[in-house]
């Protein structure tokens, strides 16, 4: 009653309810094998396989591992796409007391090459090639320079000195006694690291970020209930397993809820919508954009999408037409968040909430006691509705950033607070409104203008298919603002006087930018936030060599 009494008028808000700590990621997946045990867990490229197949094989590459002299503590890198084998290693990895290392696998050869050195893996676990692209070339290129990385597993082709991934999936009988003999005389704690997760690149400099078991599953059991999830749920998964949302959820929220994953064959609109319609999927997960690109689908009304009852956002946010327009071509609810990698989902909208809530917000604070506060410049919990930083303190609160003290010390704060330098504001009920990131603000002639709220405007435009708002230097105000615009398909030239006319209406004078930039894609990350600092930088660069 205090604390209620306190914050009433400001921004703090707690949820309700406790999430269980003290379960592994083994135990979790014994727990659904002996409960669910000819279910399937996985469907993949028409194939399904069951929560006993998938034990089995995770026991025989974990006996592999430990054959190969893999111990508790170790760090192992995987690199392989969405696929069955991802989830193995994974789960094979993390039983045995291992620690994860997922890669994305658009990264080439500086960002592979800094993640091994950082992380120290002592084996990968990664495809052959992709598409075009020979990473056994790439690995056996860089081993010379990775003294720490010992065995490295391949699915697919090998070269000298590599292991197939194959001939560890297979050959043990013994293997499940094998492994839980290990256990026994090395026990693994719900508390022990299991992942170091690299950040997505918002920034320039990537981090990785420290999680253990507890802080993994509890966060996907709280997902879970927020969700209210069905034991005949049908996932699909739209992003990267490796991603921090694959580790934290699209991994483990379908073991946890004793539920059913299918991973398409790539995330082409069309192979999505034929998941979908096949498999009757009821919670597919993925980005706004790429959901977009979906309803856009020329045959997109000839499919049979009325399984779906949920649509799960991650990553980067979407105006409020472009919701409601999902929700009508879905007939479904949706479920917007917000959270960072450094603790999860914080906030999240209920299935039950308005759809205003849903349309314009990133819902309260997920259930389990999680706190969300916006605070000024000093530290001090502001007003409601008043623009502010988010901190968030979390039982998913990571460790750390691994190997950099400084950072994490700059970052997770003594008190259990945790600021990643995100804005936003909270309204009276609680519910989160995400606007982007302290750098991103813009200070133009003393003014300070959030892209956020011009962009969203921008997205209603109908020339418009993306948008995004950056500053640049300027000698009079500071800074001036540019509109990286991608059209959309088939639309005319888009001029600056049209801009400027659009939005007259809508905002102030000095918010309306001062250029636009027509470009056909803009840089992104692997959780499809857009790169400003990549857009910034190119503008900088072209201003600096025209001299204006």
């Amino acid at each position: 009653m205090v604390k209620k009494a306190m914050y009433k008028k400001k921004s703090y808000a707690q949820s309700n309810g406790f999430i269980a700590a003290g379960m592994t990621a083994g135990d979790y997946l014994d727990q659904v094998v002996a409960m669910v045990p000819d279910k399937p867990a996985i469907i993949f490229n028409n194939k399904e396989i069951t929560y006993l197949q998938l034990d089995d094989s995770v026991n025989q590459l974990a006996q592999s591992l430990l054959n190969l002299g893999i111990r508790h503590g170790d760090n192992i890198a995987i690199l392989l796409p969405n696929c069955p084998e991802f989830i193995i290693a994974s789960q094979a990895i993390l039983k045995i007391g291992a620690v994860k290392v997922p890669l994305n696998i658009n990264f080439r050869e500086s960002d592979l090459k800094f993640a091994l050195m950082h992380s120290k893996v002592r084996a990968i676990i990664m495809t052959s090639d992709i598409d075009d692209f020979s990473f056994v070339d790439l690995i056996a290129g860089l081993r010379p320079q990775l003294p720490a990385l010992e065995h490295v597993i391949v699915k697919g082709r090998t070269k000298a000195e590599m292991i197939s991934l194959r001939q560890l999936l297979t050959g043990d009988n013994d293997a499940k006694n094998s492994v839980e003999k290990y256990i026994h005389d090395h026990p693994v704690d719900p508390d022990d690291i299991a992942a170091i997760v690299y950040t997505s690149g918002t920034t320039a400099v990537p981090k990785g970020i420290v999680h253990t078991h507890n802080t993994i599953y509890r966060l996907a059991c709280s997902s879970i209930y927020m969700r209210e999830v069905l034991d005949n749920e049908i996932w699909l998964g739209m992003l990267p397993l490796s991603s921090a949302v694959g580790v934290m959820y699209l991994e483990t929220c379908p073991i946890l809820s004793r539920t059913t994953l299918v991973l398409p064959e790539s995330y082409d609109s069309e192979a999505v919508l034929n998941s979908i319609q096949q498999y009757k999927v009821t919670s597919p997960i993925g980005m706004p954009l790429s959901f977009i690109r979906i309803m856009k689908h020329s045959h997109f009304s000839s499919y049979d999408i009325s399984s779906v009852r949920n649509i799960y956002f991650y990553g980067a946010s979407a105006p409020k037409e472009i919701l409601i327009e999902l929700q009508n071509k879905f007939n479904c609810t949706l479920t917007t968040s917000y959270g960072a990698c450094e603790y999860g989902h914080a906030t999240m909208a209920k299935l039950a909430d308005p759809s205003e809530t849903v349309y314009s917000t990133s819902g309260k604070p997920v259930h389990g006691g999680v706190e969300v506060k916006i605070v000024n410049s000093n530290v001090q919990i502001v007003p409601c509705d008043h623009v502010g930083e988010i901190y968030v303190r979390s039982f998913g609160n990571a460790l750390g950033y691994w190997g950099d003290s400084s950072r994490t010390e700059t970052t997770f704060c003594n008190s259990g607070w945790i600021h990643v330098y995100d804005l936003g504001f909270m309204d009276k009920e609680g519910n989160v409104t995400v606007i982007g990131r302290i750098d991103d603000i813009i200070v133009r002639g003393g003014y300070h203008i959030y892209p956020y709220e011009i962009e969203s405007y921008l997205y209603t435009h109908p020339k418009v298919a993306e948008a995004c708002i950056v500053g640049y230097p300027d000698h009079k105000l500071g800074e001036k603002t540019c509109a990286f615009i991608i059209p959309k398909d088939g639309s005319t030239e888009i001029t600056q006087e049209e801009i400027a006319s659009f939005l007259r209406s809508k905002i102030a004078e000095y918010k309306i930018p001062d250029k636009i930039k027509i470009v056909s894609s803009f840089p992104k990350t692997i959780n499809d936030k857009v790169q400003r600092f990549r857009l910034r930088e190119m503008l900088t660069r072209e201003i600096n060599d025209n001299g204006s």
